[in-house]
C-alpha cells in the first residue's frame, strides 16, 4: 500500500479524532464558530480578577517604613491621623500613674496589742505581783524597782493610765497608717505618683493613701520609741524599754503588694487612655526627601491617601478602573499572542493555563497585601516571585518560566505602582530562579536555589542602589534592603522545599526527585510484575537502559524515559503469557484464538496500563508514556494473519488491528517507543552484529516515522539521528560478542 495512500489518510484523521483535544483537530480554538474557546474564558476569567486585585483595597503608598525618600511629600487635602507614637506615649503615662494596690491585714498587729494589753491587765489583777513579774519575765523583763509605779498607774481606776494611753495612740498610728517593708517603701519613694491603692479585708472600702505617709518596718520601729521611750515618764524608764523591744521584736509589714491587682489597673488605665488624633493641614510636608520614612510618617502618608481617595467622585475611581483594564487587557493579549505563537499547548491546556493564571493573581494578592504592611521594612522585596517562577520551570520548562516571570513582575509593578528598582530585583531573582531549577534529584537542590535566587537579589540590590546612597545612612538603607533580598531567596527555598510534595499533585508538577523514588525496583508493584511477568519485566528494564541513553543524547529527561520504560508494559501484568517474553515452553494461546481477538488483548495491555497507574496514583508524565509508547501503530503480526485467512476478497479493516493510541506527544514518549520497538525486534536477530543492529534500528525508525507516529513528538531529524546512534550503541553493548572457550 503506498505510503500517503487515501486510506491511510482516512485512518489517521480517525485516530487523531480520538486521542487529541478537540482544538487541536478542529483546526484552531477548539470551540464550535461563533462561541469564545475556553483559553479566552479562562484568559478573561484571570484578567478580570487581576484587575479587581489592583483596583480593590486602598492604593499602595509611595514609600515603606524605613525607605529612604527620593522626593518631598505634602499634604493634598486636610487630614486627621491616629498619631500611634503619641497615643503609645499617652498611654505608657497612664500606665506609670497609676498608684501600686497593697492588700491590708491587720490581724497580726491587732493580736500584738490583745497581748500585751492581757500582760497588763494580768499584772493589774494579780494577787501576788512578784509571782506575776516571775511568769512574765521572760516576755516582758519590767525591772522591780519600777514595779510600784507602774501597778500605781495601772491601778488608777478612775483616770487613763499613762502605759495605756501610750499603747493605744501607738496602735492607732499604726493601724491608720499602715506598715510595708522597708524594700517597698523605697520604691514607692521613686515612683510616681507618690500614692497608693489600699484594699481592705472584705467589707470595708477601698482607699488612696499618699505614699509618704506609709510607715516603712524602719519607721514603725522609730515611732515606737518616740511614743513609749521618750513620753512614758522619768519613772518607767525600764518598763518603756522592755515595751519597746516586745513590740519591736513584733512589728511586721500590714500591707502586701498586690501585682494582679495593680496590673489590671494599669491596664485599665492605659485602654481608657483615647487614640491621639493629630491633625494635618494641606500643603503641610508629610516626608523630606532624602530622611528615611519612620512609622509616623507612614501613618501619616496612608492617612492623607485615605482622605484623599474618600473625596475623590465616583467618576475618578471609574477612570481608574478603566485606565488598569486597559493596561492588564492589553498585557493578556500580548501574553496570549506569545503563548498561540511559540507554547501553544499551554494555550490549549486548561489545567496549564490555570496554574499560570492562578500564580499570577496568588503573587498580585500578596505583593498588595506586602505593601500596606506597616510594620515590615521594604515590603516589595519579599515578594515572593522567585516562588512563582520556580513551580513554573518545574511544571513547564525553564525558557517559558524565566519569559512569564518578565509578565509576573510587571502586573507586581502594576499592583503595587512601584518604581524599577525593586521590580528589577525581582526580575532578576525570578529568572536566577528558573534557569537554575533544573536537575532536582534532591530536595537541598531547592535550598541551592533559594540561596542562589537570594544572593541574586542582593547583587541587583547594590547594583541598583549603591550608586544612589547618600551618605552612611543611605548605605544602611541598601544594606537593609539587601537583607530582606537574600531573605526572600532563603525563604522561598524553604517554603517551596517544604511544599513540593503538596505543590506536585497540586499544579500537576512532576520532579526527578518524585522519578527517582518511582524507579526504584523495590517498589511492591515493579516486585509483582517481575513475578507475574519475568520476560516482560526484563525487557522493560533493558529499554530502560537504552531509553535512558537516547534521551541523554538528545538533551530530552533521561529519567522520565528510563521510569517511563519501567512502567510502559506494566499492563500486560493482566495476561502475562498471552505475551511471547512470558509463554516460556508453553507454547503460545493465540494458536486458539482468532487474529481480531489476539489483536484485541495485546492491544489492551495498553489501556490496562494505563488504568494501573491510575489506579497507583503515577503521575501523568508517567501514564502518558504508558498510553503513548505504541501510538496508533498497527499489530502486523496478526493483521497480516487475518489477511491470509479473509483472502483477498474481504481484507479487514486496518483500524481494528491498530493501537488506540494516542501518538506520542512528548520526546520522552517517542524514544520509549522506538527503544521498545527495537529491543523487542532485536531478539530475533540470529547474528546480531553491529551492522544488522543498526539497519533494524534504521529500518524500524523509518517505519513509525511514515507511519506518522512521530508526527507530534517535536523530535527534528538531527535528534531522530542521534536517537537512532544510542540505540545502535546500547544494542550492539548488549549482544556484544563473547570469546569461546
Amino acid at each position: 500500500m503506498p505510503l500517503f495512500s487515501r486510506q491511510r489518510g482516512r485512518s489517521r484523521r480517525v485516530s487523531l479524532e480520538k486521542v487529541l483535544p478537540p482544538e487541536m483537530v478542529n483546526g484552531g480554538d477548539g470551540s464550535p464558530h461563533g462561541r469564545p474557546s475556553p483559553p479566552v474564558l479562562l484568559g478573561l476569567l484571570f484578567a478580570v480578577l487581576l484587575v479587581l486585585a489592583v483596583v480593590s483595597g486602598r492604593p499602595p503608598l509611595k514609600y515603606s517604613p524605613g525607605e529612604s525618600a527620593r522626593a518631598d511629600v505634602h499634604a493634598r487635602v486636610p487630614f486627621e491621623f491616629i498619631d500611634v507614637e503619641k497615643t503609645k506615649q499617652v498611654r505608657n503615662q497612664a500606665w506609670l500613674r497609676t498608684p501600686n494596690v497593697y492588700d491590708v491585714d491587720n490581724e497580726a498587729l491587732a493580736a500584738n496589742e490583745a497581748a500585751l494589753v492581757r500582760i497588763l491587765e494580768d499584772l493589774h489583777i494579780a494577787v501576788d505581783v512578784n509571782t506575776e513579774l516571775e511568769r512574765i519575765s521572760d516576755q516582758l523583763p519590767i525591772p522591780e524597782n519600777e514595779l510600784p509605779v507602774l501597778l500605781t498607774d495601772l491601778r488608777q481606776g478612775d483616770t487613763r493610765s499613762t502605759v495605756r494611753v501610750r499603747l493605744r495612740e501607738l496602735f492607732d498610728r499604726l493601724f491608720a497608717l499602715g506598715v510595708m517593708s522597708d524594700d517597698r517603701k523605697l520604691d514607692e519613694q521613686k515612683a510616681v505618683p507618690q500614692a497608693i491603692i489600699v484594699i481592705p479585708k472584705p467589707g470595708g472600702h477601698t482607699r488612696r493613701v499618699e505614699s509618704g505617709d506609709i510607715l516603712s518596718v524602719t519607721a514603725a520601729r522609730r515611732l515606737v520609741d518616740e511614743l513609749l521611750t521618750d513620753r512614758l515618764g522619768l519613772g518607767l524608764t525600764g518598763t518603756a524599754r522592755a515595751l519597746t523591744l516586745w513590740l519591736k521584736k513584733r512589728m511586721i509589714p500590714t500591707l502586701t503588694y498586690n501585682e494582679t491587682a495593680t496590673l489590671q489597673d494599669r491596664q485599665m488605665a492605659r485602654e481608657n487612655v483615647p487614640p491621639q488624633h493629630v491633625t494635618v493641614k494641606e500643603g503641610e510636608p508629610i516626608v523630606t526627601r532624602g530622611n528615611r520614612v519612620s512609622l509616623r510618617q507612614y501613618d501619616m502618608l496612608a492617612a492623607e491617601q485615605a482622605e484623599f481617595v474618600r473625596k475623590q467622585s465616583p467618576l475618578d475611581w471609574w477612570r481608574r478602573l478603566a485606565g488598569v483594564a486597559v493596561l492588564v487587557g492589553t498585557a493578556f493579549v500580548l501574553a496570549g499572542l506569545y503563548l498561540r505563537q511559540y507554547r501553544p499547548h499551554v494555550l490549549h491546556s486548561r489545567i496549564r493555563m490555570t496554574v499560570l493564571g492562578l500564580l499570577l493573581v496568588i503573587m498580585v494578592l500578596v505583593a498588595r497585601l506586602l505593601v500596606h504592611t506597616r510594620w515590615l521594612p521594604h515590603p516589595l522585596y519579599l515578594v515572593p516571585v522567585g516562588f512563582a517562577s520556580m513551580i513554573l520551570a518545574l511544571a513547564y520548562d525553564r525558557r517559558f518560566a524565566s519569559a512569564a516571570t518578565v509578565f509576573i513582575v510587571l502586573m507586581v509593578g502594576l499592583a503595587t505602582d512601584a518604581d524599577f528598582r525593586p521590580l528589577l530585583v525581582l526580575f532578576a531573582g525570578g529568572v536566577v530562579a528558573s534557569l537554575h531549577t533544573y536537575g532536582i534529584r534532591k530536595r537541598t537542590r531547592l535550598l541551592q536555589v533559594g540561596l542562589v535566587t537570594g544572593l541574586a537579589h542582593v547583587v541587583t540590590i547594590y547594583g541598583v542602589g549603591i550608586g544612589q546612597a547618600e551618605g552612611l545612612a543611605g548605605l544602611q538603607a541598601v544594606s537593609g534592603q539587601a537583607v530582606v533580598g537574600m531573605l526572600n531567596g532563603l525563604l522561598v527555598g524553604v517554603i517551596i522545599t517544604g511544599l513540593l510534595p503538596f505543590l506536585e499533585p497540586l499544579f500537576r508538577i512532576t520532579t526527578d526527585i518524585s522519578l527517582l523514588e518511582l524507579g526504584d525496583l523495590n517498589q511492591p508493584v515493579l516486585k509483582s510484575f517481575a513475578l507475574r511477568a519475568p520476560g516482560s519485566y526484563n525487557h522493560s528494564l533493558t529499554v530502560g537502559v537504552l531509553a535512558e541513553a537516547a534521551a541523554r543524547a538528545i538533551g530530552a529527561d533521561d529519567l522520565l524515559a528510563r521510569v517511563g520504560s519501567y512502567f510502559h508494559d506494566i499492563g500486560k501484568i493482566n495476561k502475562p503469557h498471552y505475551f511471547v517474553e512470558n509463554q516460556g515452553d508453553q507454547g503460545s494461546r493465540h494458536d486458539t484464538l482468532s487474529p481480531r481477538m489476539s489483536a484485541l488483548v495485546i492491544t489492551a495491555h495498553a489501556k490496562d496500563g494505563l488504568e494501573l497507574g491510575r489506579e497507583l496514583g503515577l503521575p501523568r508524565p508517567i501514564l502518558d508514556v504508558i498510553a503513548e509508547h505504541h501510538g496508533t501503530t498497527l499489530v502486523e503480526f496478526f493483521y497480516k494473519r487475518a489477511c491470509m485467512q479473509a483472502g483477498d476478497d474481504d481484507p479487514p479493516d486496518e483500524h481494528l488491528f491498530r493501537y488506540v493510541g494516542p501518538k506520542p506527544r512528548s520526546k520522552e514518549s517517542a524514544i520509549v517507543m522506538l527503544a521498545d520497538s527495537v529491543e523487542s525486534a532485536s531478539r530475533v536477530l540470529s547474528d546480531p552484529t553491529p551492522a544488522r543492529i543498526g539497519n533494524l534500528v534504521h529500518q524500524i525508525t523509518g517505519n513509525k516515522l511514515a507511519d506518522g507516529q512521530l508526527e507530534e513528538c517535536n523530535l527534528t531529524l538531527r535528534e531522530l539521528h542521534g536517537i537512532e546512534t544510542s540505540l545502535t550503541k546500547g544494542l550492539t553493548s548488549i549482544f556484544h560478542g563473547r570469546i569461546k572457550y
